[in-house]
């Protein structure tokens, strides 16, 4: 690799590394045996060339170990070719014979200048195929066509060319001449319009010479070429990271109704000769149907690297299985893939190529470059990328090179790999109207769950739950949302008896509860209340007691050298950070001294308490660090003490394209076998192992290897202990590029404002992507920009460190020199909290608790007699929406689902079980889904201080405006707060708890439980039998509904109650309380309450096997109102108060990358925010801020 080549003090060993060999040899004439001087010596594929001496003899160096072509070409002599492969040592090939030329150069300039009028036609066609049609192919240039020699048959239309010597082709793309001999090129179209490409030759590469700026253009475009190319496919099979750098393999399945080639032609040769008997004719019809059947069907099935790669051999080739006939590859770099078949023309399948084969096992090299290209046929991705986007084979991939070879290594990733594979990463986020609230308003959000480093919508749940937590630290109001392609929304109503306070707001999937808390979004939300004297985060003026001058006030202060030690004798850099008892950073400035009152530093914070200092300790000494706070209060602290045998990581992440990162050992350290990972989101994208036993190695690693974000280093013992952390953040530069059109500076009160939105990523490519706008009047909506939490902080800095991050927009807002280097401080100063590596290594994983919900779904058990009732059948229904019913068996243990349901909020089921004989002794349990423990949160923490809580008072007038305004023309009434009231005596209903539609006791007969008591029988039906005109049938009602806890179930469910279990029956004989009930109680019936005491959590058991049951469902999102001021039916006189101006969580790009949305502003003057967040499929985050002006 070009980059370890500068660094001459270490050795790394990675698979993409390997000891580089010499070839070297001598060329001679045929005619006289005398050598041959300046003739071009090289490997075809590739940029390794020389030029013979005077004396015949050249060398090839830096020769990576495979299989090469190795090509003599010089005028006057045939091109010599030879096939070579090389080993792990140099190679001293026998003198190599050329042969003169029998014609002269003269003659060949007159044969390919030949006259021909449709030869520009024939170049055409033949560039269109040969260079490519990719975007790179419009800077490729091929300089001297007259070289070709081109044939055309019209009949069969075929074009074949082939060149008398070497093209040169310019690609200025890819910064590379390349020379190519072009042997046999053929173009074949069919009547269908297919086209059949083929084409083999000899070829070098030179690099072309270019500023520094063009050379950083072409190494990122060389990347983005090798990037889901034929030779990365094959290095990533060799590395065993297929599905890590992003391809995932599938087969065609073959067609079942399809006989063997072999068997359809041997039996429709059979019946061509019989074709004279009427049944043969019909035989010969059958077969030449069936002949014409596809040999695959669509359907794609998953493989294994082990179930297509075999390999090394005894020579290093490795093969490609062809036993499965054709093979499905389906790239994609961020993750996201189609296990469908996709038609490869279109531009959904880009990445995606179809292979055939045209041999059995197909061999390729170490170098990913196949031994035999005749040998494979490929179609789509692959097939349509030329010379435009041919790389060499010696192209080193920087991005996605550095992987180990050593077994300890190997080993960690693989354990990571199996770790991150059965605990998939996901985040959430949620993007709020506004950053705070009164009383009586409506939170309105929109949710964004992502999976891995890369931020893909997540696919693996299909559920999302919100609460809304008080200051006094309990739930008061949740909510299920169904999730989208990781996208969903929704809104909680505050009352207006809510007392003010710092609530929260949190969000998780239940698949997120594996990895505790601490991996649920949450966000602190500031309420006010209107009737309250003061509210969270008002600016009321507070009495504050002075601080003692040279006193520190509970400041923890705490020092971290980089990488985890302080290492005598080593260049450290130490970071620090000071936090006040508010929680809050705190400035500071200090000096460190050794132990004989020598100063060694100065040091001083730079951002929020934070800072960095460096020194070299030495052994035996004790430094200590004497502080002054802003405030004039001092302290003095230790530093941590020198030890002699560990490692300092110095990391520099100053230049914008590349990490330099340095270990150095103690003196009684050693290096050697050491390795260093580095991973984000738990894949590994860098690894390397240290084969030497100097005291310190080094790597400069381009940044384009990682993914935006948090990534971790760490380096590991010889036997897989970590050792040292540094955490780094990778700045890439891939937002998402979110274009505003259409809108003003600005506005007048009530303008109407049209925003047309057009999203692009990093390469100007246009998105499909979906979004959420908030707009808000920051005249009564102040926003503290450095303290908001954002799409871009939460999901790339805070969901990854532990405990709060002071100011986290801070290190995305105007990004500079000074932002960049506090953000590396940060990383000094705050802990992982992905995962511990403890938890990687670990012999036994613990355990998955919690599934990926896809749906809802209702479980329970079922038992007889205390034990497990297998085969019992269980019923689900509910009259939600219409008659619903779904049956299911229980399993040997009882146990029994539906899964993958859909229903609204409050929806009541009735869950009923019923077995052959002994229904008395049936017990149903239905499982209930507990809401994670809460943890108990300090309000003074730094998470409450940190969020943005600006000034209210402004939005409590505006609001207690609002609200007046509303109920003087009585809309969105709110009641009023009354003085409490001591209340002597209260309503007792007849029937306690009764769901009666028309209230609990107005019926034409009402049973309470003490009626029920007086009646000495055993079966409920015995006991009614002529009361009140009631007849049954084997325990059974004759005639009318009944109706169960407020839901309708079948009458035979009645046979089964027992006397004791009732609170109460309400008897319906007529219109006057049955109408409220439709037409199923137009004959009557039985409204029956359950004892509350037979309450489960939310069910009830009213009956052997039979339960009622409501569970949290999906919850429906309300719309948010913004008055049509060109709508005549709207009221003009009303005055637009309202704060939030606009709210649409649902805009989506379309494929054009475009989308629209228009509002009204309000009568509100100031300056108006439009905020804009949201992802692309990719993963691919974006947001954008602007501001206007209403006047």
């Amino acid at each position: 690799m070009k980059y370890l080549a500068l660094t001459l003090l270490f050795f790394l060993i990675s698979i993409c590394c390997f000891a580089q060999i010499t070839i070297k040899g001598r060329i001679v004439s045929n005619t006289d045996n005398k050598p041959v001087s300046n003739a071009s010596v090289f490997l075809s594929n590739a940029t390794i060339g020389d030029h013979t001496a005077a004396d015949g003899s050249f060398t090839l160096t830096n020769v990576k170990p495979g299989q090469y072509n190795l090509i003599v070409s010089i005028v006057g002599f045939d091109t010599y070719k030879q096939s070579v492969t090389i080993g792990e040592t140099a190679v001293a090939l026998p003198d190599i014979t050329i042969i003169p030329k029998t014609t002269t150069l003269n003659e060949v300039i007159v044969k390919v200048k030949r006259s021909d009028p449709e030869r520009e036609k024939y170049f055409e066609k033949f560039k269109e195929e040969f260079v490519g049609r990719t975007a790179l192919a419009a800077d490729c240039k091929i300089l001297n066509p007259e070289l070709l020699d081109f044939n055309f048959k019209a009949d069969s239309d075929i074009l074949t060319a082939s060149s008398v010597d070497f093209l040169e082709i310019q690609n200025d793309a890819l910064g590379y001449k390349v020379k190519y001999m072009v042997n046999d090129f053929t173009l074949r179209v069919n009547t269908d319009g297919i086209k059949t490409l083929k084409y083999t030759g000899s070829n070098m590469f030179e690099e072309l010479k270019g500023t520094p700026s063009q050379q950083r253009v072409w190494q990122r475009q060389r990347a983005d070429a090798y990037e889901g190319s034929d030779m990365h496919f094959f290095r990533a099979a060799i590395a065993d990271r297929l599905e890590e750098e992003g391809f995932l393999v599938m087969r065609m399945k073959l067609n079942s109704q399809k006989p063997a080639d072999s068997i359809i032609k041997a039996r429709m040769d059979f019946f061509k000769n019989l074709k004279t008997s009427p049944q043969y004719k019909d035989s010969l019809t059958r077969w030449t149907r069936l002949s014409k059947l596809p040999r695959y069907t669509g359907e794609l099935v998953p493989m294994n690297r082990k179930d297509i790669i075999r390999g090394p051999d005894r020579y290093g080739f490795y093969s490609l299985s062809g036993n499965y006939g054709m093979l499905y590859i389906n790239y994609n770099k961020y993750h996201r893939f189609d296990k469908s078949y996709i038609r490869l023309g279109g531009t959904s399948a880009s990445g995606n190529t179809l292979i055939a084969f045209n041999q059995g096992d197909v061999l390729f090299d170490s170098n990913g470059v196949v031994a035999d290209p005749r040998s494979l046929i490929y179609e789509g991705a692959w097939a349509r990328k030329g010379v435009a986007n041919l790389l060499p084979v010696d192209y080193e991939d920087v991005k996605h090179a550095g992987y180990a070879a050593g077994a300890p290594i190997n080993a960690l990733i693989s354990k990571l790999r199996v770790f991150a594979d059965s605990l998939k990463i996901e985040k959430s986020y949620l993007q709020f109207d506004k950053p705070f609230y009164v009383s009586g308003d409506t939170i309105y959000f929109k949710a964004y769950v992502v999976q891995s480093a890369q931020h893909i919508p997540t696919q693996l749940s299909g559920v999302l739950n919100i609460d809304l937590i008080n200051p006094a630290n309990k739930v008061i109001q949740s909510l299920k949302l169904k999730l989208n392609d990781g996208v969903t929304w929704g809104d909680f109503t505050l009352a207006d008896t809510l007392k003010g306070g710092s609530y929260r707001v949190r969000a998780y999937t239940n698949w997120m509860r594996n990895e505790g808390e601490s991996a649920f979004f949450e966000q602190v939300i500031p309420v006010g209340n209107m009737a309250a004297k003061s509210v969270a985060g008002s600016s009321e003026a507070k009495t504050v007691k002075p601080i003692e001058k040279n006193v520190a006030v509970k400041t923890d202060l705490q020092f971290f050298p980089e990488g985890g030690s302080l290492v005598a004798g080593n260049y450290s850099k130490i970071a620090f950070k000071s936090i006040g008892p508010d929680g809050l950073g705190k400035e500071l400035k200090g000096t460190v001294t050794d132990d004989s009152g020598a100063a060694v530093c100065t040091f001083a914070s730079t951002h929020l308490g934070m800072g960095v200092f460096n020194m070299v300790p030495q052994a035996n000494k004790i430094y200590k660090a004497s502080i002054t706070y802003a405030d004039g209060s001092t302290n003095s602290l230790d530093l941590p003490k020198a030890v002699t045998n560990g490692y300092t990581i110095n990391l520099n992440n100053s230049n914008p394209d590349t990490i330099r990162i340095r270990i150095t050992g103690g003196s009684e350290s050693s290096l050697d076998k050491l390795s260093l990972v580095a991973q984000s989101g738990g894949t590994v994208y860098y690894a390397a192992e240290n084969n030497s036993s100097a005291k310190f190695f080094s790597a400069v690693i381009p940044k384009s290897k990682f993914p935006t974000g948090i990534v971790q280093f760490t380096l590991f013992s010889p036997n897989g202990e970590p050792l040292n952390e540094r955490l780094v953040f990778i700045e890439n530069h891939d937002e998402l590029k979110l274009d505003l059109s259409n809108i003003k500076t600005s506005y007048a009160p009530r303008q109407k404002v049209k925003v047309e939105l057009e999203g692009r990523d990093r390469d100007n490519k246009l998105v499909t992507g979906s979004f959420s706008v908030a707009v808000t009047d920051e005249t009564t909506v102040p926003a503290d920009t450095l303290n908001e939490n954002t799409l871009l902080s939460n999901l790339l800095l805070t969901s990854e460190l532990k405990g709060s991050v002071e100011q986290p927009n801070y290190y995305f807002t105007g990004s500079s020199a000074k932002t960049q280097a506090d953000l590396d401080v940060l990383m000094l100063t705050q802990g992982y909290r992905r995962f511990s590596w403890k938890q990687v290594l670990r012999d036994n994983p613990e355990p998955i608790t919690y599934q990926p919900e896809k749906a809802i779904q209702i479980s329970g058990t079922v038992k007889k007699n205390g034990k497990p009732a297998a085969n019992a059948k269980v019923t689900l229904f509910s009259k939600a929406g219409g008659m619903f019913m779904l049956d299911t068996l229980t399993d040997a243990n009882g146990k029994f689902a539906f899964k993958n349901l859909l229903f609204a909020d409050s929806t009541k089921f009735v869950v009923q079980s019923k077995v052959p004989k002994g229904q008395d002794a049936v017990t149903l349990e239905v499982d209930t889904v507990l809401s994670p423990q809460l943890i108990i949160k300090n309000m003074s923490d730094n998470a409450i201080k940190t969020t943005a809580t600006a000034d209210m008072s402004a939005y409590l007038i505006n609001q207690k405006q609002f609200y007046e305004e509303q109920q003087k023309y009585g809309i969105n009434k709110h009641a009023v707060v009354l003085q409490e009231v001591k209340v002597e005596a209260k309503y007792q209903p007849k029937i306690p708890h009764s769901q009666n539609l028309n209230g609990s006791g107005n019926a034409d007969y009402v049973l309470t439980a003490k009626d029920i008591e007086r009646f000495i029988c055993g079966r409920l039906s015995d006991c009614l039998e002529g009361v009140y005109w009631l007849h049954f049938i084997n325990g059974v009602p004759s005639g009318g509904a009944v109706v169960i806890d407020g839901t309708f179930v079948d009458p035979e469910v009645f046979a089964d109650l027992r006397p004791d279990d009732i609170e109460g029956i309400e008897v319906v004989r007529g219109p006057h309380y049955g109408a409220i009930y439709g037409s199923r109680m137009a004959g009557g019936g039985l409204i029956i309450t359950t004892k509350t005491g037979r309450k489960t959590n939310n069910y009830y058991r009213y009956a052997p096997g039979v339960v009622t049951y409501m569970p949290k469902g999906f919850y429906k999102a309300r719309e948010f109102y913004s008055p049509q001021y060109d709508n005549p039916k709207t009221n003009q006189k009303i005055t637009g108060l309202r704060s939030t101006i606009y709210w649409n969580p649902n805009i989506i790009t379309d494929k054009d990358g475009k989308a629209s949305f228009s509002y009204f502003n309000a009568d509100g003057k100031g300056t108006y925010r439009v905020v804009i967040e949201g992802i692309d499929a990719d993963g691919n985050l974006g947001r954008q801020v602007y501001r206007y002006k209403v006047e």
